[in-house]
């Protein structure tokens, strides 16, 4: 069993914080070059610290949410039971994608609803992408065969933590900020063409996994 203290994070109130997977950015100076233009032209925009800048790879949640919503399997399953199952899953995942990559920067938009949207770079869905973030599906779907689940490829798209990240419309992108007020967003063209991505980590999971400070 895993030692659920070490691998899944809190915060100073004692809750368990989200999990999810990221990529650092290598040519980080290019994308603040790009956030510097876009605050230079529009006065809404609210830029993102650069501790802040990445690519999420796939988002799971709170773990104390996502055994709420998987004990209607198990009903019985307590959680440091549910966490440990968690845990060894997760693990299969620490080094999902081991080496760098590259991907196509296709322009920037908003994400999120009306009231203080974010504005992110939208990259490419690339195939190698793709077949790294079907791998989290495939382990997830097993994960609830395991508990019980007789449907687990619904289940998963209803799930209120996990279904935005298996939505079949997901866009990767990189967040650079919040658009706050009433000003229209004027489209800007980033000068970059690419981003070159680091290897991917655990946030808030595997606290012993090497992380890329930028």
């Amino acid at each position: 069993m895993l030692a659920k203290e070490e691998v899944f994070q809190k915060n100073e109130t004692g809750t368990f914080q989200r999990v999810w997977i990221e990529q650092k950015i290598n040519n980080i100076e290019d994308i603040l070059n790009v956030q510097r233009k876009v605050s230079e032209k529009q006065s809404a925009f609210i830029p993102y610290e650069l501790e802040k800048i990445h690519l999420t790879v796939f988002h799971f949640g709170i773990p104390t949410d996502l055994y709420k919503e998987f004990k209607v399997f198990q009903p019985e399953l307590t959680l440091d039971e549910f966490l440990d199952r968690l845990g060894s899953m997760l693990m299969n995942f620490a080094e999902l994608i081991p080496d760098s990559m590259e991907s196509e920067i296709l322009g920037l938009d908003l994400f999120g609803g009306r009231v203080n949207p974010k504005l992110g770079l939208v990259l490419e869905r690339n195939k190698l992408m793709e077949e790294y973030r079907n791998k989290i599906i495939v382990g997830l779907v097993g994960f609830l065969h395991e508990l019980g689940s007789a449907n687990p490829e619904e289940f998963l798209q209803k799930s209120r933590n996990l279904r935005y990240s298996l939505n079949k419309k997901f866009v990767p992108h990189i967040t650079l900020g919040f658009w706050h007020g009433g000003e229209e967003y004027k489209t800007i063209q980033p000068d970059i063409k690419k981003v070159n991505l680091y290897p991917s980590y655990f946030v808030n999971f595997n606290n012993n996994h090497p992380q890329i400070k930028n």
